[in-house]
């Protein structure tokens, strides 16, 4: 075994113990190779899962996409009329939205970047720098996050059906060409959360009544899981969003999250296999956990709670565990969002901190 390589097995959770630890997907290193090797020397004994660090372009986020709609002649760029929540200020307009195609997205790039990494991975895993025990997390913006990003407001009802088509297109690709039991699919829920709280208003789309909202949504939601074969691990990073370190707005407690939740595992025809939700830094009040007491998913699922924060350390993270143990015994950690937006100088810090709270707790 390569030095400093962690390995072993991951604890289960539990009375004095915590049920692992779980990495979003943006990991700001210098390449994929980077990201899997600082990994699995920091944590590796604690992750099911490795992701590839969204280097390079990805770091943007759902916003990298503006390049596959730049590339498009079936678009063209337009100016945002004001810059949204973590959207910059340039949008696309389809030209000729009748007869728009999946076809006109050709490149979107996510199978590309993930044949990459898995080869990479691969080839760490044989240099036993990597433990053969993580599968090779591929972390995937919903269409709805990245149509919001790129697409002027006016048409992303068009444009979003027509994109999705394409994404499941790359997934498929990624489904083809990576051994299932050493994949893991997580869908990145951000936007619609915020549409969700904000009933449609957010990112100035989706206008609409919650209750017609949340279904729409859910009903996205798990045709997309209903994508990912059983023998595939599935996942859902719930999230409140961060740009220049803000939420789209601050959550009064877990209640929306756990409804989607629910949703998802009622309504998704295979098993979910693992769940992210966020902790604001400043809840460590029982209050904010106690919808947890409703969440259905059951021990199928691994359930992770972002609850680890630079600023305030092993203790800081301590305290929101015990508040969140006064309602659930067994739960994973990880930060609240991505990394994407920190600094690299620190990542290295930040996931020795992980592993200090599992340790310690």
């Amino acid at each position: 075994m390569a030095r400093g390589v962690r390995t072993g097995k991951i604890p289960d959770g539990g009375p004095g113990g915590l049920g692992g630890i779980h990495l979003l997907g943006s990991i700001p290193l210098a390449d994929s190779a980077d990201v899997f090797r600082t990994a699995a020397r920091e944590v590796g004994s604690y992750v099911k899962r490795i992701p590839d660090g969204e280097t390079g372009d990805r770091a943007s986020w759902g916003s990298w996409q503006r390049k596959a709609f730049a590339a498009s002649p079936a678009f063209q760029r337009v100016d945002a009329a004001e810059s949204t929540y973590g959207a910059g200020a340039e949008w696309y307009r389809p030209l000729s939205p009748d007869t728009l195609d999946a076809a006109d997205f050709a490149a979107l790039g996510y199978a590309r970047e993930a044949l990459r990494s898995y080869e990479v991975m691969r080839e760490l895993r044989s240099a036993q720098e990597v433990p053969a025990t993580a599968r090779f997390q591929v972390s995937l913006p919903t269409p709805t996050a990245s149509i919001a990003l790129t697409v002027e407001p006016e048409h992303r009802e068009t444009v979003e059906p027509v994109y999705r088509r394409a994404l499941l297109g790359d997934l498929r690709r990624i489904l083809d060409e990576i051994p299932h039991e050493d994949l893991a699919i997580q869908w990145d829920v951000a936007v619609e959360v915020a549409l969700l709280e904000s009933e449609g208003a957010a990112l100035g789309g989706w206008a609409g009544p919650k209750a017609g909202l949340f279904d729409q949504i859910m009903s996205s939601l798990v045709g997309l899981g209903d994508a990912v074969p059983s023998d595939v691990q599935l996942g859902y990073h719930l999230c409140y969003g961060n740009s220049k370190g803000k939420r789209f707005v601050e959550p009064k407690d877990t209640s929306l999250l756990v409804e989607m939740a629910n949703a998802l595992t009622e309504r998704v025809a295979r098993p979910i296999d693992f769940l992210h939700m966020p902790v604001p830094q400043d809840r460590t009040d029982p209050e904010y956990f106690a919808p947890l007491a409703d969440l259905s998913s059951g021990d199928v699922t691994d359930l992770y709670l972002g609850l680890v924060y630079l600023v305030d350390g092993v203790e800081g993270a301590h305290r929101r565990i015990r508040a969140a143990r006064t309602v659930r015994e067994n739960f994973g950690i990880a930060t609240d969002c991505g990394l994407g937006r920190t600094e690299p100088a620190v990542v290295r810090d930040l996931l020795q901190l992980h592993r200090r709270v599992h340790e310690q707790y």
